[in-house]
């Protein structure tokens, strides 16, 4: 199994090769439409995250939606 080092919100973290963002969020059991997900400084649209495979060296920052009132 080759794996890829990304950094997830600060943290190195390896990744088996060909990991796309929704599998990362499954695998952190993250709801995907509860977080917004930025990749080396690029917004990821939600839609896009089956298709977005992470590479190695990549800054990944999954950011919280925080409601109040």
């Amino acid at each position: 199994m080759n794996t890829v080092k990304i950094s997830l919100n600060g943290n190195i973290r390896d990744v088996r090769e060909g990991t796309t963002i929704l599998n990362l969020l499954k695998e952190l059991e993250v709801e995907e439409f509860k977080i917004i997900v930025q990749v080396s400084g690029e917004i990821i649209a939600s839609n896009k995250y089956h298709l977005k495979e992470l590479k190695n060296g990549d800054i990944v920052e999954l950011i919280n939606f925080v409601g109040g009132g």
